[in-house]
């Protein structure tokens, strides 16, 4: 006896991404944000206090447009891609050539 697949709707259904796609761009992100902070620890010390401030404000700014950024191209880009050179199914048969 076959189980049937229940509607889970839009939020809780399955979705096609792919995972070494989405740990790729999660490491690259990870190593983004180490990059800035060492980078910003570096060069702290020759910037003036008084830039400082707006230096920061600016920085917070940044890294939220940049995250959110990120999401996005991840939602678009992180699907996984259709792959053409597989045997097509019908109806979870294989289609033989």
């Amino acid at each position: 006896m076959a189980e049937t697949p229940q509607d889970k709707g839009c939020w809780l259904g399955s979705r096609k991404y792919s995972v070494s796609k989405l740990t790729i761009a999660l490491s690259d992100y990870v190593f983004l944000l180490w990059l800035a902070l060492v980078v910003g620890e570096a060069v702290r010390p020759y910037i003036p206090l008084h830039v400082q401030a707006w230096l920061n404000a600016f920085v917070r700014e940044l890294l939220v447009t940049f995250s959110v950024l990120y999401v996005v191209l991840l939602f678009v880009f992180g699907r996984k891609t259709p792959n053409h050179n597989a045997p097509s199914t019908l109806n979870g048969k294989k289609e033989i050539p």
